[in-house]
């Protein structure tokens, strides 16, 4: 979603309050296990929902899946 706006990592973290390294985390394979602010923090600054922000970090095969 903020590839899709164009928005540099920095940009989402400054926008969301949170550091550049937490987004980083998020973003990698294998990533942390974030904590609902973050989370929040960075749906409020994309302008979009929990639901749609987690549904857009599934991989294909977790959105086909029952």
């Amino acid at each position: 979603m903020r590839e899709d706006r164009r928005w540099t990592r920095e940009r989402l973290a400054t926008e969301a309050g949170v550091a550049v390294a937490t987004l980083g985390r998020l973003e990698s394979e294998g990533a942390i296990q974030p904590d609902f602010f973050t989370v929040g923090a960075a749906a409020e600054a994309l302008a979009v929902s929990l639901d749609d922000l987690f549904r857009a970090a599934q991989t294909p095969q977790e959105r086909s899946d029952p």
